[in-house]
């Protein structure tokens, strides 16, 4: 990895670890092969953020465990307690996203959850092996995000820009 993608890369995973929750990365989303090192990142990360703060909530769950908590409340009728659930952290760390890619209605269940999580100003990372970068679900959000290709060792920022008065 080229010393100047890693600086970026570093300077990204510190505002969102230690930065005000207002004006920093609501999400991050990190894509590319298997093996080349996502779920490293996020692994650094929590660490990061529970040496930054023993008392900070975080979640860390692969996108397949969250589906079958999901399945497991629709079931029950409470698709509320579900959601509130995901409330209760500040950080929630989702691993292994590619699993979604074919699951279009979960895809969208995984939108209006980070879309919920995000305007409760929580943050959300999240690690794909798909090599198409940020599914269609997801760019509908409107938030502070970077997106980091770790094949290509690039990172694109996206954000909404707001009118300076």
């Amino acid at each position: 990895m080229r010393t100047d993608t890693f600086e970026k890369q570093q300077k990204i995973i510190t505002e969102f670890c230690h930065s005000d929750k207002s004006n920093s990365f609501k999400l991050i989303y990190i894509f590319g092969n298997v093996s080349t090192g996502k779920t490293s990142i996020l692994n650094t990360i929590q660490t990061e953020l529970l040496n930054n703060d023993s008392s900070c909530k975080i979640k860390h769950a692969t996108a397949d465990n969250i589906t079958v908590h999901f399945l497991r409340e629709f079931k029950n009728g409470t698709v509320n307690k579900f959601l509130e659930y995901y409330l209760l952290y500040d950080f929630i760390l989702i691993d292994e996203y590619e699993f979604l890619d074919r699951r279009p209605k979960t895809n969208e269940l995984f939108y209006y959850l980070i879309n919920r999580v995000i305007a409760h100003n929580k943050r959300v990372l999240i690690t794909s092996a798909n090599p198409d970068g940020l599914p269609k679900s997801l760019r509908k959000l409107s938030c502070k995000m970077a997106i980091m290709d770790m094949d290509k060792n690039k990172i694109q920022r996206r954000g909404i820009r707001k009118n300076k008065e």
